[in-house]
């Protein structure tokens, strides 16, 4: 395939009207059919940016993000092992599914709470806002001045 045969496939999204013939589509016209052009011709892509850059975009099936998909699925293969064997200890059917659902209630209220709500205030999700109040523990401490530890120790 000759360059400018590969040049027009590879820009044929790119191409606006070859019928027009005004200042704006002359250059990428002549690259398209391959003949010389005075001018550069920069050409790029056309992406399209989310109001809201700093929300998680819900790429699975339109409703749904990756971080509440891991939370499904974790919640989900725990209940998935353990209903069975709660099940299995009660001797009767009955007795046996109000246990399950009876065991399965924390777990769902976990991944509910961590996967779907935000803390609207600091428009943060649980789970980010828990892993930040986890952390503040450690960076509270004594902070010291001076360089001789008997400036600065509590316990002397």
């Amino acid at each position: 395939m000759s360059k400018p045969k590969q040049l027009q496939a590879g820009l044929q999204d790119l191409a606006p009207n070859p019928h027009l013939n005004n200042k704006k589509t002359a250059p990428l016209n002549c690259l398209l059919e391959g003949r010389n052009c005075k001018k550069k011709v920069l050409l790029m892509r056309k992406e399209t940016v989310p109001i809201d850059m700093s929300s998680e975009q819900k790429t699975i099936l339109g409703f749904i993000s990756k971080r509440q998909l891991i939370y499904i699925i974790a919640g989900g293969a725990v209940l998935y092992a353990l209903i069975p064997i709660v099940f299995g200890l009660f001797p009767s059917y009955i007795v046996g599914a109000i246990a399950c659902v009876i065991v399965s209630m924390p777990i769902l209220i976990f991944v509910f709470v961590f996967g779907f709500i935000q803390k609207t205030k600091l428009h943060l999700h649980f789970d980010h806002y828990f892993l930040i109040k986890l952390g503040y523990k450690n960076q509270i401490g004594i902070w010291r001045k001076g360089r001789n530890p008997k400036d600065w120790m509590v316990n002397q």
